[in-house]
């Protein structure tokens, strides 16, 4: 029995020392997500969904403003405003810190729910909701239960999206006319679905401004609202025709805040689906809103 006991042993820290070596490598090739829910809090956030995951660039934003961020970005399924989101981003924000910068990346789908029953909400069982920590490095109960791709990839590190460690999703995929066209039909056509699905949510409107409150005292808060195609605005413009209207009245509440509508640039940038931005625009955006950040911080100082 005590050779049984010795043998299981060895067994047992022989399979945690391969787990070990595997997951010491790149998760990002195997896995969307874990980087942002693995590490320490940060002392400045990108939030919202896949549009600023993939479209916000932390590398970029740091190089401008001299300072690092982690991109804190997840899905619609997973990072709608709401109580989930905000919980977690009141755990990843390092509270000793009082000079944060903080982009929020804002659109209508955020906001928006089916009905206003928030147990119901999408968010409420997936993993950012289930994890008993986003600061936990290794995160096991991630990476056990919610790891998106097989292990293999990571040895592999073949996948034409890859995850950085500061949280920015990089997604390289064909960009040939007729192979965009088909991710975007495609995409079109289940966002127009989805919108004939959902209204304004007045729980997810004022989890932003709770989220907002949190972020304004511990640092500078920019909302933005990224560019999408020209038909995915219709869609947009179709299920919430007031959206500048509800976030500019958000903003008045909080003095200081900024809020930068990119969409009057809609046609500048290239997109893979008509909603999420290549690298190379979503590293132009990204510029274009330091450049904004650094004019704002500008203003703020001369008053």
């Amino acid at each position: 029995m005590q050779r049984f006991l010795l043998h299981l042993l060895f067994f047992l820290l022989a399979v945690a020392a391969v787990a070990g070596a595997v997951f010491s490598l790149d998760v990002g090739y195997a896995d969307p997500y874990y980087y942002r829910i693995s590490g320490p809090p940060a002392p400045n956030l990108v939030l919202g969904t896949s549009k600023a995951g993939q479209g916000i660039r932390p590398d970029v934003l740091g190089a401008a403003l001299d300072r690092e961020f982690l991109n804190f970005s997840f899905s619609l399924s997973v990072s709608p405003y709401g109580s989930t989101y905000a919980r977690r981003i009141a755990e990843k924000l390092r509270a000793s810190d009082h000079g944060g910068v903080f982009v929020l990346a804002v659109d209508p789908w955020g906001i928006a729910a089916v009905g206003s029953d928030t147990s119901a909400f999408p968010e409420r069982t997936a993993f950012l909701e289930q994890l008993p920590s986003v600061t936990a490095r290794p995160n096991l109960p991630y990476l056990v239960h919610y790891l998106e791709r097989p292990y293999l990839n990571i040895l592999l590190r073949q996948s034409p999206a890859v995850l950085h460690r500061d949280g920015w999703l990089e997604v390289r995929l064909g960009a040939g006319e007729a192979a965009t066209a088909r991710r975007t039909a495609f995409t079109l056509a289940g966002y127009r679905s989805l919108g004939a699905t959902l209204g304004v949510s007045t729980a997810r409107l004022e989890s932003l401004a709770d989220i907002i409150s949190l972020l304004d005292r511990h640092g500078r808060v920019y909302l933005v609202r990224l560019p999408v195609s020209t038909e995915m605005m219709a869609i947009e413009e179709s299920l919430m025709p007031d959206f500048s209207d509800r976030i500019g009245g958000l903003v008045d509440r909080f003095p200081g805040v900024q809020y930068l509508d990119m969409s009057p640039d809609n046609g500048s940038y290239t997109y893979h689906d008509g909603l999420h931005l290549t690298p190379d625009s979503g590293a132009r955006s990204t510029r274009r809103i330091a450049e904004w950040i650094r004019a704002s911080a500008t203003q703020l100082r001369g008053r």
